[in-house]
């Protein structure tokens, strides 16, 4: 047996000798010749580039099939053959014939009339001077259909023809030849044997809908065979989570009354809406099964509070508030959905994370067709608990370890509460500091009992911001901004100074009414608490405070705040201190009672020119002209705030209110105490929103001097009384009436009250498109002369709005407000108001 095993060893390595010497004594290649058939329109070097085989290699058929794949390859040729003919010195000569494809030397668009070439252009990715390439014609055909589909066109056709192709000149051209069909408008969406719900509330959760007045702008109300398709999808998830398990689609029909016109009817069968019977669980010891009881009561908190009683009696209620579906309620897959993640909280929040959907929380349904019922069946298997060992990040590469941990609500030694662990997801997240953020529990290593690491993995992005934009408005006209911002800024990290967590912000404008120059720079955990210290360096130069232009403002000031929640997130609390220069300087023409040098004197009309002459009276108010010049000033301020509104943009629930006190010392001492609030609830239809605001504030000296009328209470204009003039709400000059040559300019009150109602309904609503909404509007308001003036004369006004939301120009408002009710000095004619933002500046 051992002399065959080794006889057998001999012949396979003599047998690979002989393999291997036979590949390196072939034949070789004398030379490697190129061919074209048709214009050599791809340089040889082009060719010999993508070819293995040399003059002088051992010839192997393998090697020119690689070549062959590799050429082909390149997307060059058309055909490719390969010849091998013995040479004169007994070697062997090796061919390439190559055809190379068709350049195209032209490309047009004929028969569309609806849509433009340019538009059309865009759809084709073939290009004069490329390769011929007809998969990527036939690509650009179907894009082109799809996009008549998308502008309600949908039989059109289209398809590519050549008009040249002159393979001995190596070239052709192409022509796509477009036949529009008719636009099909759809007249009306019909849902046959629908009964559970109204037409008009099925005909919302669709996108094809009838052609109406705004379908120009929102580009609805024609067929598109996409959203068609989507269409039938989304009808069948609104029925089932409304309850109607056996929802199904009959039939869809397409009636033409018109040619261009459609009439498409959806035939239904909605069957039964299903209802919750009886829940049971199986392998549960720590879950209360009660608390989905719809007659659960958690009785009163036990005491003290902290204690194993009170934390047990705080689980209970969070889970029968967050368990949905409860016996006799409807029954819909997005409740149950709910139901598994509110079991899931439940043992995440007890460090039970092995207790996921599909893995050890499973279940069973059993749906009775009689009486409509739905038995829910939760088989949970509670594993054991666990604890955090540590805490792995991963995948920032700028951003500092800590600024990562501080944000998480979880740390090493604590269980391992997944409640928590999403809570330190939304927070990572809310940085905007990274475009994936993803926190999972995974085994120690080696594994350890009870114990489990928190592996945190993020994907970074760019956080620095260049923005240059115009806008215009109501109140300060014409403006240009330029913005340099960094989201993730490190003061001390030079010389990239990124990855702090700290936040830098300059900011230009300018403007024909208003310049602007303002620096901002925010520690969000300053002193290594969650304290934010704000550092904001300003020059505001306005030309517009003034009414009758008396007179240009401009602020300059250094601000240091320190802001923090105070025991919740939704309670917010500020402090400041701020050095500023307020400088007033009045415009060409307005002047005290003296007389300027070489300007004859004043005559009042109507007196004649009998003896003397009678000097310059004032036509400037003497509040304000008192205050011409620079003034500095120490402003101490704070602020309490409290939050819930559930969006910035256009919230529908919630409430902000805030008050906020400030004393200024400088050329008078005075303080200025402010509060305001605004409630927002949902209307009485979908999207309709009521928004309700309340403001009120007073200033009054601590000294001998007077209130400056910079700091003073004005009323009027985009953000307060809509059918005024800005700032044109507020006390006259005594000598206005008087003295004709006083203006009516507004000199501020110290005290103000302002309430108002507005009420919105969306018109058109597109998502990630354009969206306008109609409002009405009712305010009122009054500013009194004294501190503490908050009765009698008001002004009030109401009107209409538009609130529009521009892709790249964001949210626009335009109102008109009627004055109502108005003072001597206001008329009674209506204003329009233009500005910036779905809701009003808090």
């Amino acid at each position: 047996m051992k002399l065959f095993t080794r006889l057998f060893g001999i012949w396979l390595l003599l047998g690979c000798a002989q393999l291997v010497w036979a590949q390196d004594t072939g034949p070789k290649v004398e030379r490697v010749d190129i061919k074209y058939v048709g214009p050599a329109s791809v340089s040889e070097q082009f060719v010999r580039a993508n070819i293995r085989l040399k003059a002088g290699d051992i010839y192997h058929p393998n090697l020119t099939e690689d070549d062959i794949h590799s050429l082909y390859g390149t997307g060059q040729f058309n055909n490719i053959r390969v010849s091998v003919d013995p040479a004169d010195d007994g070697g062997l000569v090796v061919t390439y014939t190559v055809q190379a494809r068709l350049r195209i030397t032209d490309i047009k668009i004929t028969g569309n009339k609806d849509l433009s070439s340019s538009k059309l252009k865009k759809k084709i990715t073939v290009k004069t001077g490329e390769p011929l390439d007809e998969q990527k014609l036939f690509t650009d055909v179907q894009e082109m259909k799809k996009l008549y589909e998308k502008y309600g066109y949908p039989d059109t056709q289209v398809k590519y023809v050549f008009d040249t192709f002159d393979e001995a000149a190596g070239r052709a051209s192409v022509t796509f030849q477009v036949v529009e069909s008719q636009k099909i408008k759809i007249l009306r969406v019909e849902f046959i044997g629908a009964l559970a719900f109204p037409q008009k509330e099925l005909g919302k959760q669709i996108k094809t809908r009838a052609h109406w007045m705004f379908s120009w702008l929102t580009g609805s109300g024609v067929f598109k065979k996409d959203e068609f398709d989507d269409d039938k999808d989304a009808l069948t998830e609104y029925y089932r989570n409304h309850g109607y398990l056996d929802f199904d689609i009959k039939d869809v029909t397409f009636e033409y009354p018109f040619p261009n016109m459609l009439l498409l009817r959806f035939f239904v069968y909605e069957g039964k809406q299903y209802k919750m019977g009886a829940v049971t669980f199986t392998g549960t010891t720590l879950l209360p099964t009660n608390a989905v009881s719809p007659a659960f009561k958690p009785g009163p908190e036990p005491k003290p509070k902290g204690s194993p009683a009170d934390a047990a009696w705080l689980r209970s209620k969070k889970l029968n508030a967050d368990f949905k579906m409860k016996t006799g309620s409807t029954f819909t897959p997005d409740g149950l959905n709910k139901d598994m993640t509110a079991i899931e909280d439940f043992y995440g929040s007890q460090g039970h994370i092995d207790v996921q959907r599909g893995q050890s929380l499973n279940t069973v349904r059993v749906p009775n067709v009689d009486t409509g019922t739905m038995d829910l069946g939760f088989h949970v298997d509670e594993g054991q608990k666990a604890y955090v060992e540590q805490i792995n990040i991963r995948g920032n590469v700028k951003t500092k370890d800590k600024v990562i941990r501080r944000e998480l609500a979880i740390a090493p030694g604590e269980v391992f509460d997944m409640v928590r662990v999403k809570t330190s997801k939304q927070r990572l997240e809310g940085l905007d500091y990274f475009d994936k953020v993803d926190l999972q529990p995974e085994p120690t290593d080696p594994p350890i009992a009870g114990r489990k690491n928190l592996d945190v993995n993020v994907e970074e992005k760019d956080t620095g911001k260049f923005t240059l934009g115009a806008g215009f408005s109501s109140v300060d006209a014409l403006v240009g901004f330029a913005e340099i911002s960094q989201g993730n800024f490190d003061l001390f990290h030079p010389p990239y100074f990124t990855g702090g967590g700290q936040k830098l912000r300059l900011f230009i404008q300018l403007g024909t009414e208003r310049q602007d120059y303002e620096l901002s720079f925010i520690e969000p955990w300053f002193l290594n608490r969650k304290l934010s210290l704000g550092v904001d360096l300003y020059r505001h130069e306005m030309d517009y405070e003034s009414p009758n232009n008396i007179y240009n403002e401009t602020r300059t000031g250094t601000r240091l705040s320190l802001t923090r929640a105070l025991g919740s997130d939704f309670l917010i609390g500020s402090v400041s201190y701020t050095v500023e220069d307020v400088g007033i300087s009045l415009n060409d023409g307005w002047h005290d009672t003296q007389p300027e040098p070489g300007v004859p004197p004043y005559m009042p009309p109507g007196r004649g020119s009998t003896t003397g002459t009678i000097p310059f009276q004032s036509n400037v108010p003497g509040a304000i002209f008192e205050q011409t010049g620079d003034h500095l000033f120490q402003r101490f301020g704070a602020s309490l705030a409290y939050d819930t509104r559930n969006s910035n943009k256009l919230p529908n629930h919630g409430q902000r209110t805030e008050l906020d006190p400030e004393l200024s010392v400088g050329d008078t001492t005075y303080y200025k105490l402010e509060a305001k609030t605004a409630w927002y609830f949902p209307g009485l239809f979908k999207g309709h929103v009521l928004e309700a605001d309340g403001r009120a504030g007073l200033d009054s000296s601590l000294g001998s001097g007077d209130v400056p009328f910079y700091d003073r209470e004005y009323l009027g204009g985009l953000y307060s009384l809509r059918g005024f003039k800005y700032r044109n709400i507020a006390p006259r000059d005594p000598a206005f009436g008087v003295n004709q040559a006083m203006p009516n300019e507004p000199i501020g009150g110290d005290s103000f009250w302002y309430g108002s109602l507005e009420y919105s309904i969306p018109i058109l609503e597109k998502e990630n498109g354009p969206s306008v909404r109609f409002a009405l509007f009712y305010d009122a308001g009054a500013v009194g002369a004294g501190s503490y003036s908050f009765s009698g004369y008001f002004d009030d006004d109401a009107g209409i709005g538009l609130r529009l939301d521009i892709p790249h120009l964001g949210p626009l408002r335009l109102d008109y407000g009627i004055p109502i009710t108005h003072d001597q000095y206001n008329g009674s004619s209506g204003k329009f108001q233009f500005g910036v933002g779905y809701t009003r500046e808090f």
